[in-house]
């Protein structure tokens, strides 16, 4: 058994390569400054910058100081002033947009990709329970394809590691019904799924990839996947024996403990007659 999980270990991929332990790719990593890393004080400043530069424009190309002292009337001075001033908030703002635009904008995009990768979450759960109830399927017995690992492994020295059954589980179970493969195709987005669960998937609507959330090419080929085929079957027959030695230990185990219980019973008889037989002997 050693030889054959060693050989089923490396035509294994490893976990963060496999399709099904990937996470779906739904969602887009952003590098912006978020508005945490904006303090007032630097809001400020941006806005006086804004606001300086527009009134040194106001100033140098529509009125300068000197034309603004031969105003002979407060209301023509009242006007400039407003003026300079409505100029000097318009810098302001202007500025302060370029922030808002630089903060907001990739806060908007990566709210709409979490909207977008949450939707796809809530339409491939409704995919996988639509499936488990056409084929009758319980959530405990898909978790237990999903691959939790025996929990009494570990004193057989014959069965499958923990770490490889999990492993095995993980590149044999569809990521929308979660239950082990019995007909996997592979679609144009590279993943393998159970046939009739991305066909119900594609047939519901969906003309996205339940994996990454991109479009799916058209036309759509749905290519058998006899690697993935030939896996299951291979793990299926392994795990079968592993299940039988399992038991065959465990009969070992329990024959062994009462064959010492009747060994230790009838030594300790054996020991208690002897000393009953050396006190008649006394008594005589």
């Amino acid at each position: 058994m050693s030889d054959g999980d060693g050989s089923l270990a490396a035509a294994l991929p490893s976990p963060s390569s496999s399709p099904a332990a990937a996470p779906p790719s739904s969602t887009t990593n952003f590098t912006h400054n978020t508005p945490k890393s904006w303090t007032r004080l630097e809001l400020v400043v941006v806005m006086l910058a804004g606001a300086a530069v527009f009134d040194w424009l106001f100033s140098f190309l529509l009125f300068d100081d000197a034309a603004y002292a031969e105003l002979s009337s407060f209301d023509e001075r009242m006007f400039m002033l407003v003026l300079r001033v409505v100029c000097a908030a318009v810098g302001a703002c202007l500025a302060l947009s370029a922030v808002t635009v630089r903060v907001i904008v990739p806060l908007v995009r990566e709210a709409r990709a979490l909207k977008e990768a949450k939707r796809s979450a809530e339409a491939l759960r409704a995919a996988r329970k639509a499936w488990r109830k056409a084929h009758g399927v319980s959530r405990q017995t898909a978790e237990d394809h999903g691959g939790g690992g025996d929990d009494d492994d570990g004193e057989d020295g014959d069965a499958i590691p923990e770490s490889l059954h999990q492993r095995i589980l993980e590149a044999l179970v569809c990521p929308i019904t979660r239950v082990q493969f019995v007909d996997p195709v592979i679609a144009g987005d590279g993943h393998t799924y159970e046939r009739e669960a991305i066909e119900m998937w594609l047939s519901s609507g969906h003309a996205t990839s339940p994996m990454t959330g991109l479009p799916l090419p058209k036309p759509l080929l749905l290519l058998r996947n006899w690697h993935a085929k030939r896996l299951a079957d291979v793990a299926h027959d392994v795990f079968e024996r592993s299940k039988a030695l399992k038991q065959k230990h465990a009969r070992q185990k329990s024959a062994n403990k009462e064959e010492r219980e009747r060994a230790a019973e009838e030594f300790l008889n054996a020991f208690l007659n002897d000393d009953d037989e050396d006190d008649d002997d006394s008594s005589k």
